[in-house]
């Protein structure tokens, strides 16, 4: 990604930093778990920030120029941390059609961070472009917008859902969990253990960071009372998948609370 005749100092730090990016997207394509949080990725090259922070905004021909120079300024690595110049560097990295900007932009204006704070509107409008493009961190924020603000609209969670299974059958962990738990209580679909099980299970297998032990032994034990079967016939009968690692771009209706 990134080349010149440089000093071994220099790829050090163009190294370092193409790792913070990697990781990074890493994190927008399957989420966090127990082995992997991009915040702690930072912690590792903190005693460098400020040296990998100067090699970045004194390349900005750099891919993710102005997407890792707003993660920066948010987080404060390697620079003082200021939400209002992370807003614009984000913004700019929208401009330039990068869908972790379209995200991080819809993300700020959710939380109320330097504008109004507005969910049906700007925050939505950002995050929307980045769901119809397959960003999964985008489908399950907005999967969680649906699910949290439903104001008892029940399209509201069946929209939730829909997304929520998109994002965990395209690999995103988080996903995976919320998916089994919208399985298990009948939120924006039918009730059915089977597929919760089969969702927690593939959670758990992925490194979730929530401990699903409980609801899977609880569930497990169901099956073998309410089908008659024993624990290996319910494990035969979940076929168990990976997660599928495409997307079809489904484009969801705007967010409208009532």
């Amino acid at each position: 990604m990134i080349s010149s005749s440089i000093s071994e100092y220099e790829k050090g730090l163009r190294d370092d930093l193409e790792e913070i990016i990697q990781n990074y997207l890493k994190r927008n394509k399957i989420g966090w778990i127990k082995t992997f949080d991009f915040n702690k990725v930072l912690d590792r090259y903190e005693s460098r920030s400020k040296e990998i922070f100067n090699y970045l905004i004194n390349n900005p021909t750099l891919q993710y120029y102005e997407l890792m120079l707003g993660v920066f300024y948010n987080r404060g690595f390697g620079v003082n941390k200021s939400i209002n110049i992370a807003f614009e560097w984000y913004m700019r990295s929208s401009q330039q059609n990068d869908l972790n900007g379209y995200y991080e932009v819809g993300f700020y204006y959710y939380l109320g961070y330097t504008v109004e704070r507005n969910y049906n509107e700007r925050s939505l409008e950002f995050c929307q472009h980045a769901v119809d493009n397959g960003l999964n961190i985008a489908i399950h924020f907005l999967a969680s917008c649906y699910h949290q603000f439903n104001y008892n609209a029940q399209n509201n969670s069946i929209i939730a859902f829909e997304l929520f299974k998109k994002s965990a059958e395209n690999g995103f962990i988080p996903s995976q969990y919320e998916l089994a738990e919208c399985y298990k209580n009948g939120e924006g679909t039918q009730k059915n253990k089977m597929e919760a099980l089969k969702w927690y299970k593939s959670y758990q297998e992925n490194d979730g960071e929530i401990n699903v032990s409980y609801p899977i032994k609880d569930i497990e034990n169901e099956l073998i009372i309410r089908l008659g079967l024993n624990k290996s016939q319910v494990n035969v009968k979940l076929n168990l998948t990976k997660p599928i690692t495409s997307f079809d771009g489904l484009k969801w209706a705007k967010f409208k609370p009532v």
